[in-house]
C-alpha cells in the first residue's frame, strides 16, 4: 500500500471513531483533523469535503460487512446455522455503527445524497446476491424446496430489516444492550420461521422411511 493509501485510511479509520461515537453530524472535520494531528489542508487533501469522507467510511464499512457475511456463508454448510449468525453478524454490525444512520429511511441530508445512496443500494443487491446463492445451494442439496432464491432472499432481508426498526421510538434514542438482544431474538425467532416454510419436508420425510 503506497503512502497516500496509507494517509487516506488512517483517516477513514478516525473518522468511523468519531462518527460511531458522537454520530455524523456532531464530528466536524476539523475534529478529525485535530484527533489524527493532521492539518485541515492535509485532510481536505484525501477528502475535499465532509460528503466524501461520509462516502469513503461507508464503503469501508460496508466492504468488511459483506466480507464477513460471504465468510460465513462458507463456513456453514447448515442452512439455520449459517442464518443464526448471519442474524449475529448483522447485530453486531448495527449496534457497532448505531450512531452512524446507515438507513434509507432517516432525514439526515447526507443520507439523501446521490452516491450514498447508489452505495446502500448496491450493497443490499450483494447481500441479496450471497444469501440467494446459500439458499441455491440449499435446493441443490435436497434442504430445501424448489423457490425462487433471489425473491426469497429480499423477502427474508426486509423481514430482518422491519423487525429492526420497532427499535426506533422516542422513548429508544439510543438502545441499551437488552434492546438489541431483545431484537435478535425475535429475527432469529421469524428467520426459523421463515426457514421451516422453504424447508424440503417432502425429502425429510422420506429419509425417515
Amino acid at each position: 500500500m503506497v503512502e497516500a493509501d496509507k494517509k487516506r485510511e488512517l483517516i477513514i479509520e478516525g473518522a468511523i471513531k468519531r462518527f460511531s461515537h458522537f454520530g455524523v453530524n456532531k464530528t466536524s472535520m476539523a475534529e478529525i483533523a485535530e484527533d489524527l494531528s493532521l492539518s485541515k489542508p492535509a485532510l481536505y487533501y484525501y477528502f475535499p469535503d465532509k460528503q466524501n469522507l461520509i462516502l469513503g467510511v461507508t464503503g469501508k464499512i460496508i466492504s468488511e460487512y459483506l466480507c464477513d457475511v460471504e465468510k460465513n456463508f462458507e463456513a456453514y454448510s447448515n442452512q439455520e446455522d449459517a442464518l443464526m449468525n448471519l442474524i449475529e453478524i448483522r447485530r453486531n454490525f448495527f449496534q457497532q455503527y448505531f450512531m452512524l444512520h446507515m438507513e434509507e429511511n432517516y432525514s439526515d441530508a447526507y443520507l439523501r445524497d446521490n452516491a450514498f445512496i447508489q452505495l446502500m443500494c448496491t450493497a443490499k443487491e450483494k447481500e441479496v446476491s450471497i444469501l440467494a446463492g446459500s439458499l441455491k445451494k440449499g435446493i441443490a442439496k435436497g434442504e430445501l424446496r424448489e423457490i425462487d432464491t433471489v425473491r426469497t432472499a429480499e423477502l427474508l432481508l426486509d423481514t430482518l430489516r422491519g423487525l429492526r426498526s420497532c427499535m426506533r421510538t422516542e422513548k429508544m434514542i439510543f438502545p441499551d444492550s437488552s434492546a438489541f438482544e431483545d431484537i435478535l431474538n425475535k429475527q432469529k425467532e421469524v428467520a426459523r420461521i421463515f426457514l421451516y416454510g422453504i424447508k424440503n419436508h417432502s425429502a425429510h420425510t422420506a429419509g425417515i422411511q
